[in-house]
């Protein structure tokens, strides 16, 4: 009976605003939610422990060493020294699992380190799932009780 109310002709016009409606919020809250940055650190700037988003590390020799897809962390072990670990994921039909590579190397080699720094909004996203969901709600009874009158 639901089902047959919705898809009535009476209904289509608002039917489709409510589509639309809703395809246009999903677009906003996807967007809006999250914001990636990318920063460049020097050497000196590290802390004792540097993980997660770690895409790049220049040298000052002109190499870089490229961090991408691979989960990075960077651990001072003293004043001149930092111990760079890099995780690859490993997926086989058996099992998935890491690839662990371990280098040393002089603080005073670093030039840069380039992190992508992802922050979220928690509470807007929150409002906006919750706004959207009682604003379609509402069309929705709306429609139906206004469609019910004629």
């Amino acid at each position: 009976m639901i089902y047959k109310l919705i898809n009535s002709e009476n209904l289509r016009f608002k039917r489709a605003i409510l589509i639309y409606f809703i395809i246009i919020s999903y677009l906003i809250t996807f967007s809006s939610c999250m914001t990636t940055e990318s920063l460049t650190v020097s050497a000196d700037k590290l802390k004792s422990v540097t993980s997660g988003e770690i895409t790049n590390i220049k040298l000052k020799n002109g190499n870089s060493i490229d961090c991408g897809n691979k989960f990075v962390e960077i651990i001072k072990k003293s004043d001149s020294t930092v111990l760079l670990s890099m995780y690859t994921p490993v997926h086989s039909r058996e099992n998935y699992g890491s690839e662990k590579n371990e280098m040393i190397i002089p603080v005073n080699d670093i030039l840069t380190v380039q992190l992508q720094n992802r922050e979220t909004d928690v509470p807007m996203t929150i409002l906006l799932v919750f706004g959207i969901a009682v604003i379609a709600g509402g069309l929705i009874a709306l429609s139906v009780f206004h469609s019910q009158d004629k």
